[in-house]
Order: C-alpha cells, then sequence, then structure tokens
C-alpha cells in the first residue's frame, strides 16, 4: 500500500482499526466458524488473528477497580 488514495492521487489514507473493533467481533467470529464448520483456512486466519491481537495487547482483560485500594485506611 502506498498510503495514499488510487483514485483522487492526493488523499492520504487514514487506518482508523482499533484493537477495540477488532477484538469485539474476534471471539464471536471464532465461535460461529467452529459452529458452523467453515474451512480450516478461515479457523486458521481466526486463530491466527487472536494470537497476534494477545500478543499486541494482552490476554487479560482490563478490571475496574475501587479507588479505595489504592489508598490507606486510616
Amino acid at each position: 500500500m502506498s498510503g495514499s488514495c488510487y483514485e483522487c492521487k492526493n488523499g492520504k489514507i487514514i487506518f482508523t482499526i482499533s484493537e477495540g473493533s477488532i477484538v469485539k467481533y474476534l471471539n464471536p467470529a471464532i465461535e460461529i466458524a467452529n459452529k458452523y464448520g467453515v474451512d480450516e483456512y478461515t479457523k486458521q486466519t481466526l486463530d491466527i488473528t487472536k494470537e497476534r491481537i494477545e500478543s499486541i495487547f494482552g490476554r487479560d482483560k482490563e478490571k475496574q477497580e475501587d479507588l479505595n485500594k489504592w489508598f490507606c485506611a486510616a
């Protein structure tokens, strides 16, 4: 990819895909692929995508914690 639009030749392409938009649909996509028996190539592609996302962003979901945990009780 050149990073610019092939149609207008001047427009810069901005990538707008975020972790959240991928992770949101990844597990449902894997479940659907397993449930409906899609081809192995597609299953492997989903598994590789999951592994790459986990290697970049980690596996643990963020947890909301009580602020009192960070302060000592007097």
